[in-house]
């Protein structure tokens, strides 16, 4: 090859590598990705009129991008190769070896993020335990000046802090959205017929773990604890019996 044709091919590889197809590993990244950032965005609501904002830009961004990812594993999945693996006759030697490969990348990528997913969960789960707390100030501010007007106590998240309660509703796991790779039902014995040179307890976690898990406890991950309700808001809740501080006397 000549001076002048090695300069084309070096001009030429950028694009040739930016033309490859994104793949589960490309699509479990993007999912992890734009998980953590919305966790970030979290931290920044504080009352009702940012939880409406939150609402309208980063809950939207996030399910748009997350439909990306899902609508992309879908069609990268081997359902059908998979379920081949649960048969007794099964034969490592007829299933297409593209096919495999690309059966036991997935996997590899599933694994990894379901690794990583536990400490964005850990990380939504704080967030929603302060999100319930601003719920509950919202409703114990409203109890207080219904006391003070010697008026019924009435509260609920619904009539009180709507967008909270959207946006608390909107985080708990949805069935059929944890981003599995492999369809449900597949045991650790039919992985093992792959013979995918995974370690064991990558395999077991890929069985086992569910990506929705918000209670999943991380090693050396510990939030830091909420801070405690205010005394009238204490006093307010232990008044009117509402149950919202955990704090009664």
């Amino acid at each position: 090859m000549n001076a002048r044709a090695a300069i084309g091919m070096l001009i030429l590889a950028p694009g040739l590598i930016g033309c490859t197809p994104d793949g589960p590993r490309e699509f479990y990244r993007a999912a992890l990705q734009a998980k953590s950032e919305h966790v970030d965005s979290l931290s920044r609501v504080v009352d009702e009129k940012s939880a409406g904002e939150n609402l309208k830009t980063a809950d939207k961004m996030l399910n748009n991008r997350l439909k990306e990812g899902k609508e992309g594993l879908e069609k990268a999945r081997l359902d059908e190769s998979f379920g081949k693996l649960r048969r007794e006759n099964f034969d490592i030697k007829k299933i297409d070896a593209d096919f495999r490969a690309r059966m036991i990348d997935g996997l590899r990528a599933y694994v990894t993020y379901c690794k990583n997913i536990g400490y964005t969960n850990v990380r939504l789960r704080r967030e929603m335990q302060r999100l319930r707390m601003l719920a509950n100030l919202e409703m114990l501010a409203k109890a207080k000046a219904q006391m003070a007007s010697n008026q019924p106590v009435s509260v609920s998240m619904a009539a009180d802090c709507p967008k909270l309660s959207d946006l608390l509703r909107g985080l708990e796991p949805t069935p059929g959205n944890d981003f599995r790779f492999m369809p449900v039902g597949i045991a650790r014995k039919d992985l093992d017929k792959l013979q995918s040179d995974i370690d064991p307890a990558d395999l077991d976690l890929a069985v086992s773990f569910n990506p929705q898990n918000l209670n999943v406890q991380m090693a050396g991950v510990d939030p830091p604890p909420l801070p405690r309700y205010p005394e009238w808001a204490i006093e307010t809740d232990n008044r009117a019996k509402l149950g919202l501080t955990g704090l009664v006397r």
